[in-house]
């Protein structure tokens, strides 16, 4: 006689489980390749950004690039334009240096006078003289009147001739309208001789 296993569990619920263990399995089949194929699909994503940003990061850097050059081109453009106001200025004073002709003004000034333009005119280049004009302030007519003497005395400066005189009131600072002081305003022309 052979012995037969006999099983007691119903066969209902014996179907059960193995449809329950055939739904497990391709349940995580199936999630096993969402994740597959989502991974795929997030690294090609950043792989196309990568190469979107490069574009754009190029692009930046042309930006920049261009940007730079027109700042170069600027500086160029300025720079020529200081060359050629230099040599215009050296054209006006060949032999006698702009910052000889300051020191030579800040010698002769008093502590009283003061000069707010100075102005050289080369005129026609044939010419062999250079026009000086200097305007300011003076405390008083005899502040005024000792710098003339001391420019009409130097020998770098000649033909020296008052154009006008002005007196204005103001009040300084510190100081209230009633205490005002008297200013002159002036304006002086020479010529200094080229060599």
């Amino acid at each position: 006689m052979a012995i037969r296993d006999i099983n007691l569990i119903d066969s209902d619920i014996l179907t059960r489980r193995y449809l329950l263990r055939h739904l497990a399995l391709w349940a995580g089949c199936l999630i096993i390749a969402l994740a597959l194929t989502g991974g795929f699909y997030r690294f090609q994503l950043r792989s196309v950004s990568a190469q979107k940003s490069g574009r754009g990061s190029l692009q930046q850097m042309h930006a920049n690039l261009e940007a730079r050059i027109n700042e170069i081109k600027n500086l160029q453009a300025e720079l020529e334009n200081l060359r050629r106001q230099q040599h215009a200025l050296g054209s006006i004073t060949p032999q006698q240096p702009f910052s000889r002709i300051l020191v030579k003004l800040a010698g002769i000034m008093n502590p009283y006078t003061w000069i707010t333009q100075l102005v050289l005119d080369s005129g026609a280049a044939k010419t062999p003289a250079v026009d000086l004009k200097l305007t300011g302030f003076s405390r008083s007519n005899e502040d005024l009147g000792d710098f003339i003497n001391r420019l009409s005395n130097d020998a770098m400066f000649n033909a020296v001739v008052l154009q006008f005189v002005r007196e204005n009131e103001t009040a300084p600072s510190n100081q209230t309208a009633a205490e005002t002081r008297s200013q002159i305003q002036f304006q002086i022309t020479c010529t200094l001789a080229r060599g």
